[in-house]
């Protein structure tokens, strides 16, 4: 199936704004809007939840019509039926699950998010709109085919060719690929942070293992009076792993306090987990603590 839509899941849509017709709130709402035709959903695996989607029939003859996210539902419809409800930009059709999207409504701190999204029949709207919205927006033409992406973009280029050699693909992306490219950045402070993190996780190995190393120097003697006086070998190893998890346990300690001061400035750049998410500091205090073993028995 193919379709043609404003833009695509994991992109920014058209923020705009509606107002709801059906009940005493005359105020502007926002809203991403995304123009589709009628085989988007079904191209992108969208599901419908509830009503219809946009048809062959929506023409700009009939009467306007959108369908709706469930978040839109949620936010502007909760507890009331919202198939039916008259809106500025037409009647709500259908209902559909929410996508993620690149948005600006919620101040773009996260990559992605689910947002009110309302989505417009492409041909039920004037020359003048589209002329207005491509002056920022590129169509994007959407084509599910269990064929490889590289087969079919040459017959793809072929058919646009013929009906107008002056339309240009700019590029042929998988959603995989659009999505990776959208969280672009996010993924490179992670393996940012993940890569000093090793680093300070190294040091902190070394640092514990040259420290003990000179303590058993110093304590050779020590040891094999221990030794003489019928102490066992793993006795003396045990006191040793002892001093270093010890000391070990100290840094862990410190390095929480640490983490819940250093918290909020931190928080900005968290996306999917929250700055004090125990299961991560727990990771952290098993990592340290594990590799003050290996360097302490080592």
């Amino acid at each position: 199936s193919a379709a043609v839509a404003l833009t695509l899941p994991y992109e920014r849509p058209l923020n705009d704004g509606f107002r709801l017709l059906d009940n005493r709130d005359r105020q502007t709402h926002p809203v991403e809007l995304v123009y589709v035709t009628p085989d988007y959903f079904q191209t992108l695996g969208i599901p419908l939840l509830r009503g219809r989607a946009i048809r062959p029939s929506d023409t700009a003859q009939s009467r306007r019509v959108v369908v709706v996210s469930a978040s839109f539902v949620e936010r502007y419809y909760r507890g009331h039926e919202a198939v039916g409800g008259q809106t500025s930009d037409g009647e709500i059709v259908g209902v559909v699950g929410d996508v993620q999207q690149h948005s600006g409504i919620s101040g773009g701190l996260p990559p992605l998010t689910r947002e009110p999204t309302m989505y417009v029949a492409a041909s039920q709207l004037p020359d003048r709109y589209f002329q207005l919205v491509h002056t920022w927006f590129a169509p994007k033409w959407a084509i599910r085919t269990s064929r490889p992406a590289g087969a079919i973009a040459p017959e793809v280029q072929r058919a646009m060719a013929n009906a107008d050699p002056l339309l240009p693909i700019a590029s042929f992306l998988s959603m995989d690929q659009l999505e990776r490219r959208v969280t672009e950045n996010q993924r490179y402070r992670a393996t940012l942070f993940s890569v000093f993190a090793a680093l300070a996780l190294i040091l902190a190995a070394l640092g514990l293992y040259a420290l003990l190393t000179q303590t058993v120097a110093q304590r050779t003697r020590e040891w094999g009076v221990r030794l003489a006086l019928g102490a066992s070998p793993g006795q003396i190893v045990i006191r040793v792993i002892a001093s270093g998890l010890l000391l070990a346990s100290i840094g862990a300690a410190a390095g929480l306090l640490l983490s819940f001061a250093a918290q909020r400035f931190l928080q900005h750049l968290l996306w999917g987990v929250r700055a004090g998410d125990w299961s991560t500091l727990a990771f952290s205090v098993a990592a340290l603590l594990s590799s003050a073993v290996l360097a302490t028995l080592v």
